[in-house]
């Protein structure tokens, strides 16, 4: 169940405002883009039972990545990520993620928004992390997600000769960035947890074919103008393949 990985990735970044965006007022670093190597690597525990639609198991990850400096400055990142799979009696089971990456260096703002380990993953916020949470709404160098579904079956039935299964997923998010200091664009709010909630519909088909269809909502913190911090409702609705870990 142990596994080692390596990578490189290279990469070349242009980065385009409009006139009157916050990108273009604020100018936070890594504005010039220009090209970066990244190496990462780490190391991998599974024991998911069956891989692809997990009953019981887990999958721990501990990682890191480092790009030298070239046309950005020098950074570094450490990973971890602990996925959790139980089973409640036969037709139910208790699916957990806890993800977090720890930021250092001169760390674009374009990188705050991505993790590394050994998939990467778009965003805080959105279709991968924090579902009903505006994607990139919010980015820091340090970052952390937690995750919670209840999968349920609820009819099975036969399709083109393979096994079809559709399971309702209650599901609820939380998320927090931190770490920004003197870069930060607005004061942080005085509860830094980001949650959201919701439910969804999974079509399993064969064990490997996985639709994910997801609705959920959120507050979403907005700063007016005169500084203040208001709440407003946000929502997400997800059209997708796999679950959402």
């Amino acid at each position: 169940p142990l596994a080692v990985f390596s990578a490189a990735m290279v990469q070349y970044s242009v980065v385009s405002t409009y006139e009157g965006s916050l990108l273009e007022e604020h100018q936070p670093y890594g504005m010039d883009g220009g090209l970066a190597v990244q190496l990462s690597g780490g190391v991998i525990l599974d024991t998911r039972e069956p891989e692809f639609t997990p009953h019981r198991g887990v999958m721990a990850e501990v990682s890191a990545r480092v790009s030298p400096a070239l046309d950005a400055g020098a950074y570094w990142g450490m990973f971890v990520s602990v996925r959790s799979f139980a089973p409640l009696g036969k037709s139910v089971v208790l699916a957990s993620r806890v993800m977090a990456e720890w930021m250092y260096g001169d760390v674009p703002f374009y990188e705050m928004v991505r993790w590394g380990g050994s998939v990467p993953i778009l965003g805080f916020g959105g279709w991968e992390t924090i579902r009903g949470v505006p994607f990139g709404r919010w980015h820091g160098p340090h970052k952390a997600v937690g995750n919670l579904e209840l999968r349920i079956d609820v009819v099975r039935h036969l399709f083109f000769k393979d096994t079809m299964l559709w399971q309702l997923v209650p599901a609820a998010d939380v998320g927090a960035v931190w770490g920004a200091g003197e870069t930060a664009t607005a004061e942080a709010p005085a509860v830094p947890l980001h949650p959201s909630a919701g439910v969804g519909v999974r079509i399993i088909w064969a064990d490997a074919f996985v639709g994910r269809i997801d609705f959920s909502a959120g507050p979403n913190s907005v700063v007016e103008p005169d500084g203040t911090i208001t709440q407003e409702p946000s929502y997400g609705f997800y059209l997708l393949f796999d679950h959402l870990f």
